[in-house]
């Protein structure tokens, strides 16, 4: 005689099929990237006190929204929040520390710095967003990961435009001279 499923039980063994736990590479990924973006939330919020130029504070609004979708895959898969107990510049990634204070000390030399900052750290995040895609298999993470690259891509190309309109040519130092072009041509 066969076992006869009812609705809820079909939709629990669903559910079930259907989420994936991560693999310790996809967690440290996760991890890493909640603090990356919130490396560059921070980063465009003191640039933005500092030049009250509209790019800073509308990517910084975006980069909020990003830090907010990887903290909401952090919670959903239960893993700890490496950024819910830092105050803005502060980070647990001792290299992403150093990184920001570099970063905010170039920033506030010149207009011209800053905006390549800015440049600077969209590079990296397409960078390392493109790596994490090709090491993970889970549909969500890829999912979000490539909206946050896609969402890179654009403040890239901000950047790189404002940089251009002064006559400064920015060369990545984490994507190739081939990639940015493509991003560039897109």
């Amino acid at each position: 005689m066969a076992t006869r499923l009812s609705p809820n039980m079909i939709t629990t063994l669903f559910l079930a099929a259907t989420l994936q736990s991560l693999t310790p590479a996809e967690s440290k990924s996760l991890t890493y990237l909640r603090e990356e973006e919130k490396l560059a939330l921070d980063v465009y919020t003191e640039l933005g006190k500092t030049y009250n130029m509209r790019i800073f504070t509308n990517i910084a609004k975006a980069e909020q929204r990003h830090t907010d979708s990887i903290k909401s895959l952090l919670v959903e898969f239960k893993l700890p929040d490496p950024a819910a107990t830092t105050k803005p510049g502060e980070f647990k990634d001792k290299e992403l520390q150093n990184l920001y204070t570099s970063l905010v000390t170039k920033g506030k030399k010149s207009l011209n710095d800053a905006l390549n900052v800015g440049a600077t750290i969209e590079d990296k995040d397409i960078f390392d967003l493109t790596k994490s895609i090709k090491e993970t298999k889970n549909e969500k993470l890829l999912t979000t990961m490539t909206q946050l690259l896609n969402g890179s891509k654009n403040h890239m190309r901000a950047f790189y435009g404002q940089l251009k309109n002064r006559n400064i040519e920015y060369k990545p130092q984490y994507i190739t001279k081939q990639e940015l072009e493509s991003i560039l041509g897109d």
